[in-house]
């Protein structure tokens, strides 16, 4: 079926450090498989790096893995959709040992469609997008994109990738 996601968030990154604690606990692992993906003004995080002195601190030593996928659905539609106003986050601070996780977005269907435009960060790890499909679009409007390797293809026979603005960082 559909899944929509609407002003809602999802943590599954590690526990609240004790006072002076360093980063501990593996990120966690959250995967979105529907025809349809729909992300307005939420949050997906799977790992943290708060900052050293803050209460409550989280901080991961390693990073979660965000997947999200679609089947897609009949004709041209958007299949997935990463408003301006959403986050995949997979984030660590320069003091863990790491590894970065790893976020994908992928569609694997003819004539569908990949829209981003929140902000996709996986410190230290990767950003995989892709549309397999042969029509498959991806389009990029305002997104930030970061990690270690950020990758975005479209690969089917008449794949159309669209980079309207924001800010790409590898």
């Amino acid at each position: 079926g559909n899944i929509t996601m609407t002003d809602s968030s999802i943590s599954a990154t590690s526990g609240i450090l004790p006072a002076g604690g360093s980063e501990t606990g593996h990120g966690g692992n959250v995967t979105l498989s529907g025809q349809t993906v729909n992300l307005t003004n939420s949050t997906i995080k799977v790992s943290s790096a708060d900052a050293s002195g803050m209460s409550s601190r989280r901080a991961s030593s390693s990073g979660g893995n965000i997947a999200i996928s679609t089947d897609g659905g009949a004709g041209s539609v958007t299949s997935i959709t990463i408003d301006s106003t959403s986050q995949l986050l997979a984030l660590l601070s320069n003091a863990a040992p790491g590894p970065g996780g790893l976020i994908t977005i992928s569609s694997n269907l003819h004539d569908n469609n990949i829209q981003v435009n929140g902000t996709v960060e996986a410190d230290r790890g990767g950003v995989d997008i892709r549309n397999q499909g042969t029509n498959g679009q991806i389009t990029l409007t305002n997104a930030t994109l970061r990690g270690d390797i950020v990758k975005v293809a479209a690969l089917g026979d008449g794949g159309i990738l669209r980079i309207g603005g924001g800010t790409h960082n590898a």
